[in-house]
């Protein structure tokens, strides 16, 4: 069981933002992805890449994941496997 389907009953909700310019791509990349995923298309241009890039490098394709509570507060920013489990078990319990 994945860490999204763990929460997602409890509260957990996932939103993807995508970097990619080629709309047939974009598409076939979230066919397996239940949680709702957009994109502008616009990559090194559009607001994901200015905004939530953690690297300027245009060689690194890595961005942020950012954990926010029910009120929009940042919990987290880069969170993932033990660490990411903590905090939703901490905000929406085991």
């Amino acid at each position: 069981m994945t860490l999204y389907e763990k929460y997602h009953k409890k509260g957990l909700e996932v939103i993807g933002l995508s970097a990619d310019t080629d709309p047939r791509k974009w598409k076939i990349g979230m066919l397996d992805i239940p949680w709702l995923n957009v994109s502008d298309l616009k990559g090194d241009k559009g607001i994901v890449q200015q905004v939530y890039r953690e690297f300027p490098n245009p060689g690194q394709a890595n961005t942020a994941n950012i954990l926010l509570d029910s009120e929009g507060r940042i919990i987290a920013w880069d969170a993932n496997g033990l660490e990411l489990q903590w905090y939703l078990s901490n905000l929406l319990g085991d």
